[in-house]
């Protein structure tokens, strides 16, 4: 500090100690978000690898298209249900 001061630097010199002070409080947040973000995949249990399921949940989900059921995807639902309902017999 002193060699700065004495070089008419003393600016410089504070200006790196907060350069590195922002650096450090920067990385302490971003392992505390992913460390917050571990424990959010483990209760996931996605069969993902933790970067690619990090790297989806940052980018946002993409939603389907359309929730809608096409109609081969109804005719087979009813066909499921219609099977169910055979093989329960009323009181």
């Amino acid at each position: 500090m002193h060699t700065y001061i004495k070089r008419g630097r003393f600016g410089e010199f504070v200006e790196n100690i907060i350069i590195s002070y922002n650096k450090r409080k920067q990385e302490e947040i971003e392992k505390e978000n992913d460390d917050r973000l571990w424990l959010a995949y483990v209760h996931t249990m996605s069969n993902k690898p933790f970067t690619e399921w990090k790297k989806e949940v940052l980018e946002g989900s993409k939603e389907p298209e359309s929730y809608s059921m096409t109609n081969e995807q109804v005719a087979d639902t009813i066909q499921d249900v219609k099977g169910i309902l055979k093989k329960i017999s009323p009181v």
